[in-house]
């Protein structure tokens, strides 16, 4: 397949703007929906507080 160099940049832009795309439709989409019942909001506080905990012992 012999590709010139405007070509792969072509595709490489519309890759990354496709990709840029995406991601603002699936944050949209993951910020609009429910946070989930107490025990499901009790449970992500426990992930997040470990989390930080782990973060803060490694730096």
């Amino acid at each position: 397949m012999n590709l010139s160099v405007e070509t792969i940049l072509l595709y490489t832009i519309a890759a990354g703007f496709l990709a840029i795309i995406y991601g603002y439709f699936t944050g949209k989409q993951i910020l609009s929906s429910s946070p989930g019942n107490a025990k499901m909001q009790e449970i992500a506080s426990a992930i997040q507080v470990g989390a930080k905990a782990y973060l803060n012992r490694q730096y």
